[in-house]
Order: C-alpha cells, then sequence, then structure tokens
C-alpha cells in the first residue's frame, strides 16, 4: 500500500485531475475523502482545491474555462505561473488512454487512506475514553467512503421538467383536465 500519492510520480497526479476534470462520476465518489495535501506541488493542491469548491458549490466538474478566470485572481505571480504550467499538462493527458486505471487507483488511495485515519483516530477513542460506538461510527463511515453515490432517480428534482409536454410523449384522452 502506497502511503503518499507521490510515489506515483508526477503524470499520476496530472490524470488524476483530468479525471476530477472529465468523469462527473469519478469526482462525485470521490469529493468527501479527496484530500488536496496528499499531492506534491502547492499548484496541483491549489487546482484539486478549486475542483473541489467547484464541485461542492455547481454539483458539475469544473472546466478549463472556470480555471482560465480562477488562475486571474492568484495574487503571486511564480505561483500563477506554475498553475498555467499544470493546466497546460493536464490539457496534454485530456484524451490519455489510462484515465480508468488512474480513476481507480486514486479512488483506492484515498479510501485507504480515509482506512488509515479512522483506525489511528479509533486508537486514540480507545486510549481516552474507550467509546466503542463512537469507533464502530467511525469505522463504518470510513469502510463507506468513496462508494457510489447513484442511487437512482431523484424523483422531486426537476418535476416541472419531466411534465412539461416536451420531456414526454402525450396521448390525448377525450376527458377534460
Amino acid at each position: 500500500m502506497t502511503d503518499r500519492l507521490q510515489e506515483f510520480g508526477h503524470n499520476f497526479q496530472i490524470k488524476s485531475v483530468v479525471c476530477l476534470m472529465t468523469k462527473p462520476n469519478f469526482i462525485e465518489q470521490v469529493i468527501d475523502i479527496l484530500d488536496e495535501s496528499h499531492y506534491d506541488s502547492d499548484n496541483l493542491k491549489w487546482i484539486v482545491k478549486e475542483s473541489k469548491k467547484y464541485f461542492v458549490k455547481y454539483k458539475k466538474p469544473i472546466t478549463l474555462d472556470v480555471f482560465k478566470v480562477k488562475v486571474n485572481e492568484i495574487e503571486n505571480d511564480v505561483m500563477k505561473t506554475t498553475v498555467v504550467e499544470t493546466l497546460k499538462e493536464v490539457y496534454r493527458h485530456l484524451e490519455a488512454t489510462d484515465l480508468d486505471f488512474v480513476q481507480d487507483k486514486v479512488l483506492d488511495f484515498f479510501k485507504n487512506q480515509t482506512l488509515k485515519n479512522a483506525i489511528i483516530k479509533s486508537v486514540e477513542i480507545l486510549e481516552q475514553k474507550g467509546d466503542y460506538e463512537q469507533i464502530k461510527n467511525l469505522i463504518d463511515d470510513a469502510m463507506k467512503a468513496g462508494t457510489e453515490r447513484d442511487l437512482g432517480h431523484e424523483y422531486a428534482e426537476d418535476i416541472d421538467i419531466r411534465y412539461s409536454e416536451m420531456a414526454r410523449e402525450t396521448v390525448e384522452t377525450p376527458w377534460d383536465v
């Protein structure tokens, strides 16, 4: 098991950012356990942090166009330049053929980190107060982390659209409305 994302290499980290930007199901699955501190450079940490903030707010993956605006908000010129260079690398990897593999490895990595942190915290809880229920909940939550969230159709969302004539094929009946 790898303890650091850096051990996978720089290109791997770049491709993980590509996955965050191009795979909505992936970012939705990993958003709660995604920790930018595991990335090796400040510019990658900034990109991952902005990707998370954008997804939490808009429920969609961030785009390069959004990054163009966000980069202009960076005051440190050196940081701005390194972020732009990193985003250029991300752009070059948009068509990489191994993104599914990268996605699986990143997901496994963050799941393992979440479980490891829960175990460490469990030891502290056990030594301090011996609250087994809290430990059980902590481990249960860690085991659920990173699981797929597509639980089916959200019936209450977009109900107006579903009832519009354009969203469905209606059949006329002889009864009054």
